[in-house]
Parts: C-alpha cells; sequence; structure tokens
C-alpha cells in the first residue's frame, strides 16, 4: 500500500529538485575525495541560517556542537537521490539529537539568494530541529575543507573537532549509502540500534493521522499537479485527468479530498507547487 508518507517523500526527493545526475559512477579504482578525511581535524565554518530562530543568521555546525558528535550534509547539487538520502538520514539523527548528535544540512549554491527562496518554499519538508543553511564561502565551502564541486553529497560525521567517517558521494542513494552513513552516526554516539533500509525508507517517520494513497494512478497524477516547475497549461491537463480518474474511483477521490484538506487546514499549501497547483488542492480541499 502507497502510504502518505511515500507521497511526501515523493514530493521532497521527486518533485521539487531537478533530476539526478547522470552518467556511470566512478571506478572503485578511481577514489574520489572530498572534504577533510577521517582523522583529520574538522574545523568550524560559517552557514546563514534559512528557518526559525536561525533566519538571517550566521552558526557554525561544529564549533556550536562543542566537542559533540555531529554530523553535516553539504549538499553540492539539488538531485532527487541527494535529497531523499538527506531527508532520511536527517530524519534519522533527528532522533538521536537526545543523544548530543549535533545534524546539519549545509547548501553550496551558485545563487544564494535564490536557494534561500527556494528552501523557504520547501521548509515544512524538512525534518523539524535540524539546522539548514547556506554555506557564506558559496559553491566551494569553506576554505579550510577542500571539498570538491564534482560530487553531489559531502556527509561529514565527527566529534571533538575530528572526521570520523567521510562520505563523497557522486551518485548518492538512499539503497547504497542510507545504512552505511547510519552506522557512522551510531558508532560516533557510542552505540545504538542502527537501522535498517526499510526503518529509513518506511512508515516509522510518518505522523499517525496522515491520509493513505492506495491508487497508483491518482498518486502519480497528484504527483504531476504540484511539480513546482509544471507551467499552468501542465497543471491544468494534470488535474483534469486526475479529476477524471477520481470520478471513476471514489476510494481514490476520498483519499485525494482528505490530502487537499491536510494540507489546506496545516497551511502547507501555501508552501506547494506552483499559484495553479493551489488552486486546484484548495478547490478538492471543498
Amino acid at each position: 500500500m502507497l502510504r502518505w508518507q511515500s507521497l511526501w517523500t515523493a514530493v521532497l526527493s521527486g518533485l521539487i529538485l531537478i533530476a539526478p545526475l547522470t552518467g556511470p559512477a566512478p571506478a572503485e579504482d578511481d577514489a574520489v575525495f572530498s572534504g577533510p578525511q577521517v582523522g583529520e581535524k574538522l574545523p568550524g565554518f560559517k552557514a546563514q541560517g534559512v528557518f526559525g530562530d536561525l533566519d538571517g543568521k550566521q552558526f557554525d555546525p561544529v564549533s556550536d556542537a562543542g566537542g559533540k558528535p555531529v554530523v553535516v550534509f553539504f549538499v553540492h547539487a539539488r538531485t532527487r537521490p541527494a535529497f531523499a538520502l538527506t531527508n532520511k538520514l536527517m530524519a534519522f539523527a533527528a532522533t538521536r539529537q537526545a543523544d548530543g548528535l549535533r545534524p546539519a544540512i549545509v547548501f553550496l549554491p551558485e545563487d544564494a539568494t535564490e536557494t534561500s527562496q527556494w528552501l523557504k518554499q520547501i521548509q515544512t519538508y524538512f525534518p523539524k530541529g535540524v539546522p539548514v543553511g547556506i554555506s557564506v564561502d558559496g559553491q566551494e565551502g569553506p576554505g579550510a575543507y577542500g571539498l570538491n564541486r564534482n560530487v553531489t553529497l559531502t556527509v561529514l560525521v565527527g566529534k571533538e573537532s575530528q572526521v570520523t567517517a567521510n562520505f563523497a558521494l557522486v551518485q548518492p542513494s538512499l539503497q547504497a549509502d542510507g545504512v552505511k552513513i547510519a552506522e557512522q552516526i551510531v558508532k560516533v554516539l557510542g552505540g545504538g540500534k542502527v537501522p535498517t533500509l526499510e526503518e529509513l525508507d518506511g512508515d516509522a517517520a510518518r505522523p499517525a493521522g496522515r491520509p493513505q494513497m492506495d491508487d497508483p494512478m491518482a498518486e502519480r497524477l497528484l504527483r504531476a499537479v504540484i511539480r513546482p516547475d509544471a507551467t499552468p497549461e501542465e497543471v491544468g491537463q494534470a488535474a483534469e485527468r486526475l479529476q477524471e480518474h477520481l470520478s471513476k474511483n471514489e476510494r481514490a477521490k476520498a483519499a485525494v479530498t482528505r490530502i487537499a484538506r491536510n494540507l489546506v487546514e496545516s497551511g502547507r499549501v501555501k508552501n506547494l507547487g506552483t499559484p495553479a497547483a493551489r488552486e486546484w488542492i484548495e478547490k478538492w480541499a471543498k
């Protein structure tokens, strides 16, 4: 059964971001490096906060941790797999903050203003309590880090200002990299349960009470409606196809209505898709 969480994740990882990078993955012999390596110093650096109390303020994920375990995701490129991996791992990291973990997501954009605006449009999709920022050093990132612009994600795990794990990912994948990174997070914390892939990607993080969607066609068409890069014409075509489909499937119609009402009543609709898409969502909520 396709649940609301899977649709919500699709909104995050499959629609809001640009298409994934293509091309063959580097051969095992062609090791890719980005950032300080295991055993090396993890220097402090500055990022500009985007959400909440950190909005418009600079913070330092490493120095602010005060020697406690940290995990930092440097996002070099906005791709679907990168966001899926980042979102799932940071959702897990958020559950270990009580154990001392200090997580952070730092974007390395060419256009900081555009990225800040984009992030605020999708603010509700990030795990709560995880600082999100934009590197004040632009695409290159902190000068002392030696980050590789040819990778999609650089994930650093550390403690006491020293790197304990480094992942330089050209083609990040939750399936290939999720558990490996989670293992290093658990290790730097001194132990605990390492989540399985199913737990990282499953329904464990789904808040109770969210609507369910068990109609693949309706889910696919709803995704098409709320694509943030869709033109008004594309939104209209997808919405009309969805309405036609719902007219023949009362169960799917009820599910879409519940989803639309949830978005409207929670206020999340204002950050979803395009103005044309939001009009349709508000219409279906009624």
